[in-house]
């Protein structure tokens, strides 16, 4: 696969901004699988507690298998910068959890439970930076594999690479995990991934800098292969990059990528775009009632967001936890 990049945006990397939380990176399980698996949509949403070096990351994935009946069940990986400790979670979650009632209102005409199938969601996809489907999809909330179908409780996963401490390059999870049922031909579901940077990836890859950015896959795929890979000192990361991440047709491009960053949450620093940016699009939020509480973004294929924190007086008070955080 080519991977195209846009050279409008400096890809060195100036002082006191690093690539921060970047964005996640979705593969086949085997590169060589036919290319059957579309993922329609990612929702990544973050809330970031500088003060409290905390950051929690929801990314909830839509996937279609559509290949044809009776072919092999497949599954992909999800894979993300730094050490990353993950939870496969049945979407949407703790409805009392005042994240998801935000997300619940900003995707109200695009996301909604099925009035005649308690086990689905109506799904309207996104067509373009603009517009949505006119015509909604049922998605089953069993998740990938119907790995929910019995239970709600969160799986943990066990990441491929990187170990269980310190920093890592990256975190590879694989969805379904390899114990459960693959994703069946004809599937369409919906699942949310749980993810808390480990503190020492968090120091490495956001630290007290003020500024950082989140990128499209091919951004950091580029930067892992620049500035990172050289310079590891771990053969099986290399290796594994090579093999499930780098080989031809192991990607797999998201038709739709929308960030959500919460503004307002206990603990939350508030942050801005800066003009540092490229294909990034601005969502109009519905509800006039979540202004200051989050920023919404579409993503094109090719993106790059640079962020700032807001500098407001009393900042550097007692650091507050971050609501969900471990």
């Amino acid at each position: 696969m080519e991977r195209k990049m846009n050279d409008t945006v400096p890809r060195t990397r100036r002082p006191g901004i690093i690539p921060g939380p970047d964005c996640v990176i979705c593969t086949r399980e085997r590169p060589s699988d036919i290319p059957a698996l579309e993922i329609l949509q990612v929702i990544e949403s973050i809330a970031f507690c500088r003060e409290s070096s905390c950051k929690k990351i929801w990314v909830d994935i839509i996937s279609h298998h559509k290949g044809s009946r009776g072919g092999p069940p497949l599954r992909y990986r999800v894979i993300h910068p730094g050490r990353v400790l993950g939870h496969l979670c049945r979407f949407a979650g703790d409805p009392a959890d005042p994240r998801q009632g935000l997300l619940d209102r900003l995707y109200v005409d695009r996301i909604r439970l099925d009035s005649e199938n308690p086990r689905k969601v109506l799904f309207h996809r996104r067509l373009n930076c603009v517009g949505v489907g006119p015509k909604p999809e049922a998605v089953s909330l069993d998740g990938p594999g119907s790995c929910f179908r019995e239970t709600d409780e969160p799986i943990e996963l066990h990441s491929e690479v990187g170990g269980d401490k310190g920093h890592s390059i990256f975190s590879s999870y694989v969805v379904p995990p390899p114990a459960m049922s693959a994703i069946q031909p004809g599937e369409v579901s919906i699942c949310r991934l749980e993810l808390t940077m480990a503190p020492e990836s968090y120091d490495v890859r956001i630290g007290n800098r003020e500024r950082f950015a989140i990128e499209s896959h091919a951004r950091m795929m580029q930067d892992f292969e620049t500035y990172e890979l050289p310079s590891c000192k771990d053969d099986k990361i290399r290796r594994f990059y090579e093999v499930n991440v780098k080989a031809e047709g192991a990607i797999v491009v998201p038709k739709a990528y929308d960030i959500v960053i919460f503004q307002q949450l206990k603990g939350a620093s508030a942050v801005c775009p800066t003009p540092n940016n490229y294909g990034i699009v601005p969502a109009h939020v519905p509800d006039p009632g979540l202004a200051g509480k989050l920023l919404w973004f579409f993503g094109r294929e090719d993106f790059y967001l640079e962020l700032g924190y807001i500098q407001r007086k009393g900042s550097r008070g007692k650091a507050a936890r971050l609501i969900g955080s471990s």
